[in-house]
């Protein structure tokens, strides 16, 4: 039995925390399914874009993960900052 899933990787430094998310499936929970939402969100607003072409493009998702075929990866990086204390 095929069993979708995500995989979340975590490394950081003192000033810098990276998460690698990995996923191979693209379900309404997955971080690729809102990343995908989000592009297009942003896309609608460019003349250049067809609404079909988005449509396709999320179709084509979807195929591709029901046929195993779907992967997503990406690194995000949250950088940890302190505000100079100013003694004067």
């Amino acid at each position: 039995t095929y069993r979708s899933h995500s995989i979340l990787t975590v490394s950081h430094t003192q000033s810098q925390e990276t998460l690698l998310v990995q996923e191979d499936s693209f379900a309404s929970n997955d971080y690729g399914y809102h990343f995908c939402e989000w592009i297009a969100a942003i896309a609608r607003n460019t003349p250049d874009i067809a609404q079909t072409d988005l449509e396709a493009w999320a179709d084509d998702l979807e195929e591709k993960a029901r046929n195993r075929n779907y992967y997503f990866a990406i690194n995000v990086m949250c950088v940890l900052a302190q505000k100079p204390i100013n003694d004067a």
